[in-house]
């Protein structure tokens, strides 16, 4: 017998995937793209009539969505790495084709800012998470849940006729 109930989350978490994924974008949020390339829903199977749904991706997202307290500096090296991506580049260059003359130094000067004033979050995941998306996915889940309820009454009344 094929679940509904399967069919119903799997489609709203890949939904939800595409939703957080179009919110890095247009946040302007994607420099490599790993983090957007990261994200991906598991649907695991019942146990013990239990099913779980999960939204998986890298783990500085929290970072990016709720942006980081003031108080200690990053680790510079993430962002000389980071100002290596061609998108970050050429936003910094304004397009053109100037290169830094120090990537070291702009990235302790970045990583000193972030130390002393946190940065601000996008809200890409928060804003998903808190949308009417979640209560669209669980009427469509209860609306599976109904379904297979009906299809296993179904089977049980054929067996007791037969």
């Amino acid at each position: 017998m094929a679940f509904d109930l399967k069919a119903a989350l799997e489609g709203g978490m890949k939904l939800m995937a595409a939703r957080l994924s179009e919110n890095l974008t247009s946040r302007g949020k994607v420099a490599s793209g790993a983090l957007g390339e990261s994200i991906t829903t598991v649907v695991s199977s019942p146990r013990q009539g239990l099913w779980s749904a999960e939204v998986l991706m890298l783990d500085y997202w929290d970072a990016v969505d709720k942006g980081r307290k003031a108080g200690r500096m990053p680790p510079v090296q993430r962002i000389v790495d980071w100002l290596q991506w061609p998108s970050v580049r050429d936003r910094l260059t304004f397009g053109r084709e100037d290169t830094f003359t120090s990537t070291e130094s702009i990235a302790f000067a970045i990583a000193r800012k972030i130390g002393r004033e946190g940065t601000i979050g996008s809200n890409f995941a928060t804003d998903v998470f808190e949308s009417d998306l979640i209560s669209d996915v669980e009427g469509a889940v209860s609306d599976a849940i109904e379904k297979d309820l009906d299809k296993t009454i179904d089977d049980i009344q054929k067996i007791i006729d037969e």
